[in-house]
């Protein structure tokens, strides 16, 4: 398999999205820093990362303004300046899941946009570049290092930009922005970037601009945006009829309005800050309800149609009663939530302390979900050695995570272990390539047959154990859906495109054409070597596919990587349109419903 088509593949996996949702129902709060310490006062746009890193703004004692980061009970100093004049200063951090943190500085003479990691400091964008005097105040930062910020560049126009050093790469200018200037923004992983501004909500992504909300839907005066790494994108919008807020979330070309509109109940909320979306497609907020007893101000979370209190004003924290809790104004950090549904947030009791403090959800034990051992490409029963499989269930891990480079220290031995969660197949430790919440993504160890007794274990935690069906051949292709309709996780040899329909996913797709060569990917056709990265290619015979009703020319067909088969075909001669593509080995047949479109 070409590099090209590896990193198509990629692509193609990254929009399968994670469907996982945290299940925490009570928090644990652990103190990062308040006044009674070195600190006299903080802002309220912390942020934390996977690990729980937290970096904050603060003010201390002696009058100095610096940026520091809190883990397990250790606080670090990033960048301190003295502010009797405010001649320099630092705010609004943002951490990155490998620490490092994004800030601004400012002084009398310049300002900056500066991302430090292990003690070196790289400028991102400067006034002295390509922008004037006064930087932007709303920032975000992906986990690569690549900054999204908004300026004022020499000319007087107001954008969007981003950058990861030197000259920084504008994504959006004031007439981009339907001439308002941004209120707020958000950027992913992949690059895309979320704005809104008072009377609109974007979606920058691909060089492509997608409106989604303004003020002819109802809703204007946005205020606060936040995207996930699986599509999503969370953001607060004030209705022009009644002026009630509201929390939407937009997937795909779907807008939800995530909150009730009836006041009088308590999920009827009048005010709400800047939301945060992890990629388990959990939200947390800070909002006012209406109650029978009156209004009640907090913390709260949203987990896939529930809301979910977290703290509220009233109720006891470290030996105080909170006053005050998190932040309804604007400016707030798109990332004070993380992917272990962790949240940082700011805090005044009523004897007037102030701090910063990370909430924590509490799992109970890990439960697996009867009948959830499946195929990891069709999501149908049957395991097959070697293969990618699921498990779902709850509270199976605290952290939602792929994983990565640090994960294999033992060289060509795949990891059986992520975060301390592990997957058992009758006894046998697994690979474990994905884990959440709800569900996690193990290879079937060699040798498995019959009936397969599956277990997962927490953190020394163990799980119920379920069954599932271990077969030879269980065939399925990968697949990606956008519009109601599921295409194959398939890219052409000549280009690396993927295939799809440009009408739903833009350039980076095309729709197919007779005598096209597509690579599909799939896994489970036969047994394959289990547990090691040192996997060679393998052929395998009699493997056959039909597009629609027409037999396709199979030219390749084996194992090219850790469990994953590549089937290269030819598309035949059939007519336009949406043609069912159905691969068979050894008497079975992969999962219907997939689809390559097919233009002349």
């Amino acid at each position: 398999m070409r590099l090209s088509q590896v990193n198509s593949f990629l692509r193609i996996l990254f929009l399968l999205g994670i469907p996982v949702a945290s299940n925490g129902q009570t928090y644990t709060f652990v103190k990062v820093a308040d006044t009674s310490g070195p600190f006299s006062t903080f802002a309220t746009d912390p942020s934390i990362n996977d690990s729980g890193t937290v970096a904050f703004h603060a003010l201390d004692q002696a009058r100095k303004s610096g940026i520091y980061t809190w883990k397990n009970g250790t606080v670090t100093t990033v960048s301190s300046h003295p502010v009797a004049s405010f001649a320099e200063y630092d705010f609004a951090p943002r951490i990155t899941r490998d620490g490092a943190v994004l800030y601004f500085y400012g002084s009398l003479s310049d300002s900056s946009l500066r991302i430090t990691k292990d003690g070196k400091t790289t400028v991102i964008a400067d006034a002295s570049v390509q922008f004037a005097s006064s930087l932007g105040d709303f920032l975000s930062v992906n986990n690569a290092g690549r900054a999204a910020f908004a300026a004022i560049l020499k000319t007087s126009d107001i954008g969007v930009f981003t950058g990861v050093g030197g000259a920084a790469e504008t994504v959006a200018l004031r007439a981009d922005l339907l001439g308002n200037q941004p209120q707020g923004l958000s950027i992913n992983d992949a690059g895309d970037v979320g704005v809104v501004t008072v009377s609109n909500a974007f979606l920058f992504s691909g060089g492509r601009r997608k409106i989604l909300g303004d003020s002819s839907s109802g809703q204007a005066v946005y205020s606060g945006i936040s995207l996930n790494n699986s599509g999503q994108v969370a953001y607060t919008a004030t209705s022009l009829i009644n002026g009630r807020q509201s929390l939407f979330l937009q997937t795909g070309d779907k807008n939800e309005n995530l909150l009730p509109p009836d006041p009088t109940s308590f999920l009827g909320f009048i005010q709400l800050g800047h939301p945060t979306i992890n990629d388990a497609g959990l939200l947390a907020f800070a909002g006012s309800t209406v109650t029978v007893t009156g209004v009640s101000t907090g913390l709260f979370v949203w987990d896939h149609g529930t809301v979910r209190k977290v703290i509220l004003a009233n109720e006891p924290l470290f030996g105080g009663i909170v006053d005050q809790v998190a932040q309804l104004g604007p400016k707030l950090s798109d990332r004070y939530l993380n992917n272990s549904g962790q949240i940082v947030f700011t805090y005044r009791l009523r004897d007037g302390k102030m701090g910063v403090a990370v909430a924590t959800p509490e799992l109970g034990p890990p439960a697996l979900t009867s009948g959830s051992v499946l195929n990891g490409a069709t999501y149908l029963e049957g395991i097959v050695p070697g293969s990618w499989a699921i498990v779902k269930g709850t509270n199976l891990s605290p952290t939602t995570r792929s994983w990565q480079g640090s994960d294999f220290a033992a060289g060509t031995v795949l990891p059986t272990s992520l975060d301390g969660v592990e997957v058992r197949v009758n006894n046998t430790p697994a690979a474990v390539s994905f884990i959440s919440p709800g569900q996690i993504n193990f290879q079937v160890p060699a040798g498995v047959s019959g009936t397969a007794n599956i277990q997962v274990i927490r953190k020394g935690i163990a799980s119920n154990i379920i069954t599932g069906l271990a077969v030879n051949s269980a065939p399925g292709l990968f697949g990606y859906s956008l519009g109601g309709k599921t295409f194959p996780a398939a890219v052409y040899a000549d280009s690396g495109l993927i295939v799809g329909d440009p009408a739903l996913a833009g350039a980076a797709v095309r729709k197919a054409k007779p005598g096209d060569r597509i690579s599909l990917f799939g896994t489970g056709l036969a047994p394959s070597p289990a547990g090691t990265t040192n996997v060679a290619v393998t052929p395998l015979a009699g493997v056959t596919a039909t597009l629609g009703s027409a037999s396709v020319l199979v030219e390749f067909a084996g194992l090219v990587g850790v469990g994953l088969h590549q089937i290269n075909m030819v598309v035949p001669d059939v007519p336009d349109g949406e043609r069912t593509i159905v691969i068979r080995y050894a008497g079975k047949e992969s999962q219907t419903g997939l689809v390559i479109p097919v233009s002349r």
